[in-house]
């Protein structure tokens, strides 16, 4: 009797310490597999951030939501004299400008610090967006430190409107960004313009592409 209750004693301890062990695998296997979700949560993390920020054209862009806006902010760098960065200036773009290289820059963009938009009523009346575009490339090219003045391509137009008159073909003190209807999307140089040439009405997207040059190409990069 006394042989069969310790033969029990050992199997119930058996079965104890066999318990045991299947529960401390089972928290070491719980344990890895948490610490394997963590790592792997925190790399999708760094991969998710590492995509909303990117370099292009000489420029940081950082992607980020305002609302239900998808928008592009850009860190832009502000250079004494020297060449040396003394600051920076803010400002954005709603297009991921990597996927504006199909609108073609056929000119060097080197402006000088009085810059004319112009455009005249039709092209504005057209393109409801020609407006929104054109302030956003005026505030772009105040915080780059370039002095923007409205203007019309059309001389009737400017004595009647009380506005800058601007010619392509005369010379100028001012650099002149023209907004044209065109077949296609372009930015040229003709005279003293450079011509935003806008196809159906995808001025937004030009005068973006439009900014980033101005930046890119006054630091000697090529897009």
């Amino acid at each position: 009797m006394q042989m069969k209750k310790e033969k029990k004693e050992a199997r119930e301890e058996n079965e104890v310490k066999k318990n045991e062990n299947n529960q401390e695998r089972q928290t070491k296997s719980f344990v890895f597999g948490m610490v394997v979700l963590i790592v792997l949560i925190v790399l999708a993390y760094f991969l998710i951030q590492g995509n909303k920020k990117f370099e292009y054209a000489g420029l940081e862009f950082q992607k980020g939501n305002v609302g239900d806006l998808t928008l592009y902010f850009i860190k832009i760098p502000l250079n004494s004299i020297t060449g040396e960065v003394v600051g920076y200036a803010s400002s954005y773009v709603s297009e991921d400008p990597r996927k504006l290289t199909n609108i073609p820059i056929n000119t060097q963009i080197m402006l000088k610090r009085e810059v004319a938009l112009a455009a005249d009523s039709k092209f504005v009346e057209a393109c409801e967006d020609s407006i929104l575009a054109a302030t956003r490339l005026s505030v772009y090219l105040k915080n780059t430190g370039i002095n923007p003045v409205a203007a019309t391509l059309n001389k009737k137009e400017a004595e009647e409107l009380n506005r800058n008159y601007v010619n392509c073909s005369a010379d100028s003190d001012y650099s002149i960004i023209a907004f044209e209807t065109a077949e296609k999307d372009e930015i040229a140089k003709e005279n003293n313009c450079y011509k935003v040439n806008v196809a159906n009405c995808n001025v937004m997207n030009v005068t973006e592409r439009l900014m980033i040059g101005v930046y890119a190409h006054s630091r000697g990069i090529v897009i």
